[in-house]
């Protein structure tokens, strides 16, 4: 945006016309998606926090923390497909192949 100016005036109307039809397109067609929240699985509050650590700890490159909180989490819920996702993602980043696979494949 910081060459807009240099563009003629029609020009510069016409982005910003288009930009606002972007967004109020893309407004408009998030809010109507038809999801219906209360659908959605609640976990507990013991769950949600050694998740949320354990996502921190991700983040911030402490793989060994953040393993041993997917793992506590998994034994909360094991039918929760996306924790084994997570333990894969760092067993990938270890190099430990095998073990990624193992929890892909469960």
């Amino acid at each position: 945006m910081k060459l807009l100016h240099l563009l003629p005036n029609k020009t510069r109307l016409r982005s910003h016309f288009s930009l606002g039809i972007a967004a109020g397109l893309l407004a408009l067609s998030g809010c109507g998606n038809g999801i219906d929240l209360q659908a959605l699985p609640t976990y507990p509050e013991d769950f949600q926090r050694t998740y949320f650590d354990a996502q921190n700890h991700l983040f911030k490159g402490d793989f060994d923390l953040a393993y041993t909180g997917f793992l506590a989490c998994l034994e909360l819920q094991p039918e929760e497909a996306s924790l084994r996702f997570d333990l894969a993602k760092i067993d990938l980043e270890r190099e430990r192949f095998d073990a990624a696979m193992d929890h892909l494949n469960a």
